[in-house]
């Protein structure tokens, strides 16, 4: 939810119980999004669609201020770290997709366009070069992974790119390297620790930024 948080009186009743005002409104626009996104899916099922409807469900960003928590992420909207990118993703698609399961692996928004590509069997011709993948395989339980590596970007020369359990940052020139396996607060930055990591990474990030289109003036 993005600011200003508006529910109505019914919907601020169900957070009676927070008393931090603004959290009390955060949770008071997550009530009435759940609510909306529960009138669709019912009218969905009341058309016979439900089956026929891939729904994915995610945040674009971390939070942009006190009324949500974090989990003890590093870091907001607008910033690279964890808490800035690191949002949930929901997938629907009853009798398609296997319900209940969680997939722990990191994939992107940019997925989601071939994700919906592939499930209504679109064409692609060699030159539809896009920056995501079809998560349908992950979905459906295949073990290879989509992606190697994902890269993000919030500014002009600032960047970072997320391998395996690494994270690896650069600001312009300086870096910072994280390992998420048992520092996902990213709080130890291990540049200096692991000088392998950030020279193996450090260029996949140039590269990946020299491919860039250049910003419209």
């Amino acid at each position: 939810p993005h600011l200003p948080y508006q529910g109505n009186a019914s919907q601020l009743a169900r957070c009676v119980g927070i008393k931090n005002a603004q959290r009390r409104g955060f949770c008071s626009t997550m009530v009435g999004l759940d609510d909306m996104i529960g009138r669709v899916r019912v009218e969905l099922a009341a058309q016979g669609l439900l089956g026929n409807s891939l729904i994915v469900f995610a945040g674009d960003n971390g939070c942009a201020t006190d009324g949500c928590d974090q989990g003890g992420l590093r870091g907001h909207k607008g910033t690279p770290y964890e808490g800035g990118t690191r949002v949930p993703m929901i997938v629907s698609w009853p009798g398609r997709v296997p319900q209940g399961a969680t997939y722990g692996q990191p994939v992107s928004l940019m997925d989601i366009y071939p994700t919906v590509l592939d499930a209504v069997g679109g064409p692609r011709s060699a030159s539809h070069d896009l920056d995501g993948v079809s998560l349908l395989p992950a979905l459906r339980g295949s073990p290879a992974l989509p992606h190697d590596n994902l890269f993000f970007s919030t500014r002009p020369g600032q960047a970072s790119i997320k391998s395996g359990p690494w994270k690896l940052y650069q600001f312009r020139g300086r870096y910072e390297l994280y390992d998420l396996r048992d520092d996902l607060g990213e709080q130890r930055n291990l540049v200096r620790l692991r000088p392998d990591v950030v020279a193996a990474l450090a260029p996949r990030i140039r590269a990946w930024l020299a491919g860039m289109q250049p910003r419209a003036k």
